[in-house]
């Protein structure tokens, strides 16, 4: 159940989860796009998912640029937004934010060219890197900014306290930080950190959404050629002269896509 009020129900309007149930739902044939086409929905799968992964880099670092705002007002608003832990703590959530952004978008500039009409495709491996961080950095994230912010993230009185004549000149009173601001500024910024940063959207989402952690990784797995890696580190041993280098620098597989798209793109030539 959401919280009521304009202060401590302000994430209501950012909320963009829901049930949806599918009942005998009717699908008129212009929109059904696979048909018996069992043998491509691996490829399907495939596709998508690194494309969703890939999108997660944006998301999560956009949400993160909100919590590392609000965690450095909330220092300025009490007079500690120049203590150097409180800097080294904001230059890390940075740090976190802008790896998650940037592998993102090597996903889509290191993007692979599927067929001929300019169809291409978001890295496979970066993708899925990307969704990789973002399993782990928010939290990182989330715990810089619950230091920053203090106990009152948890503690704070509720809108109805600050409304109620009795208890709002002890709040305002003992929740006071510098002149510039006003407690209710105080605790609208705690409550916007608190369902911002301790959210669905921001920690569980970015542990499964776009598929849970194993999911990137078997991926990965798969793309990366440990063998081939192995005849390099070999071959620069001098243990194994014989090694037939590929073109790419980089020791990956192709994904069964590539190859997918190689094969229809040849036999359309023919």
């Amino acid at each position: 159940r959401f919280e009521e009020g304009e202060i401590d129900g302000l994430p209501y309007r950012y909320n963009h989860e829901g049930l949806v149930i599918f009942d005998n739902v009717f699908v008129p044939w212009e929109r059904v796009f696979m048909y018996k086409d069992w043998q491509m929905s691996g490829i399907l799968v495939e596709i998508f998912s690194a494309y969703h992964r890939q999108g997660y880099g944006g998301c999560k670092s956009g949400l993160a640029d909100v919590i590392i705002g609000a965690s450095y007002n909330l220092a300025k608003q009490v007079g500690v937004d120049k203590a150097p832990h409180i800097q080294n703590k904001l230059t890390e959530m940075v740090l976190l934010t802008e790896n998650m952004y940037s592998t993102g978008i090597a996903a889509s500039l290191d993007a692979i060219k599927l067929c001929e009409n300019d169809c291409w495709w978001v890295n496979p491996m970066f993708a899925n890197v990307t969704k990789q961080l973002v399993t782990r950095f928010p939290y990182e994230i989330t715990k810089f900014s619950t230091d920053i912010a203090g106990g009152i993230l948890g503690t704070g009185p509720s809108e109805w306290d600050l409304k109620n004549p009795k208890l709002k000149p002890y709040i305002e009173k003992y929740l006071q930080g510098i002149s510039d601001y006003k407690v209710e500024d105080r605790l609208r910024m705690i409550r916007l950190l608190e369902n911002v940063s301790l959210g669905v959207a921001f920690l569980i989402e970015s542990v499964h959404g776009a598929g849970s952690p194993e999911a990137q990784r078997i991926v990965i797995n798969r793309v990366y050629d440990y063998d081939y890696a192995s005849k390099i580190a070999m071959y620069l041993a001098n243990i194994k002269k014989d090694v037939e280098f590929k073109e790419k620098v980089e020791p990956w597989r192709e994904t069964d896509t590539e190859r997918t798209a190689k094969s229809v793109t040849s036999n359309d030539k023919k």
